[in-house]
């Protein structure tokens, strides 16, 4: 459970679920330096080069406007679904359980998202989403595990990343790097890192004939 602006929520963010939403003025402070209400003093506050400057940056609005943005944001929609090896993976994604974890289908809240200025967007309530995952946190094992805690999470814990969108990234990004550090190079790395509780998918997937292993690849290229 996280406690963010007054509010005690489950977490669903961030690599272990730290953080209760998308926690935009957070990512205005850590990852550009950008001051805000809720984090009003840079980065350096009390180093010596520092100055007594210390105007907010970013109004409360400006960032609701990217919240909004954030929340507004189309998922991709899936390919060749219809490809019979696409299909024939699918089904070795459940053979392998990784739904368990990775789970295909999930529903928004009935009343909707809240913004970090309190605008409320209705719409996006009692939605059917597939993002190919419970937002919950897993034991990955040791050799995944970066020996560094966060709240209540290990540091062999992490949150289920959302696998929708993936099969673009090589396009979109131009690589396929994967997992929280991108020690992964490809779809079959990633899935030989599970450790702990993915131990397991990791042994169906190993055993299974490559012809197998290639449509589940296959399948998770769709997503």
């Amino acid at each position: 459970m996280i406690t963010e602006r007054g509010v005690t929520k489950m977490g669903l963010s961030g690599h272990k679920a730290s953080h209760a939403d998308l926690t935009v003025e957070l990512g205005f402070f850590s990852d550009i330096g950008v001051t805000n209400d809720r984090y009003p003093d840079e980065v350096s506050a009390g180093q010596s080069q520092m100055t007594d400057d210390t105007e907010i940056q970013i109004s409360t609005q400006d960032m609701a406007d990217v919240d909004f943005y954030m929340h507004s944001l189309g998922v991709p929609a899936r390919r060749l679904v219809d490809d019979s090896v696409v299909i024939r993976g699918e089904e070795m994604f459940y053979e392998a359980k990784c739904q368990l974890c990775h789970t295909p289908t999930l529903h928004t809240k009935p009343e909707g998202a809240t913004l970090i200025d309190g605008t409320n967007l209705p719409w996006l309530g009692n939605q059917t989403i597939h993002p190919y995952s419970d937002f919950l946190l897993h034991d990955m094992g040791s050799e995944l595990g970066d020996n560094f805690s966060q709240i209540t999470a290990t540091g062999d814990e992490w949150r289920t990343p959302p696998l929708w969108g993936m099969g673009l990234q090589e396009i979109v990004n131009g690589h396929t790097d994967f997992l929280h550090d991108s020690r992964a190079r490809n779809y079959v790395e990633a899935i030989m890192w599970h450790g702990g509780e993915g131990d397991v998918s990791r042994q169906i997937f190993s055993n299974m004939p490559k012809e197998d292993r290639d449509a589940l690849v296959k399948f998770l290229k769709t997503l």
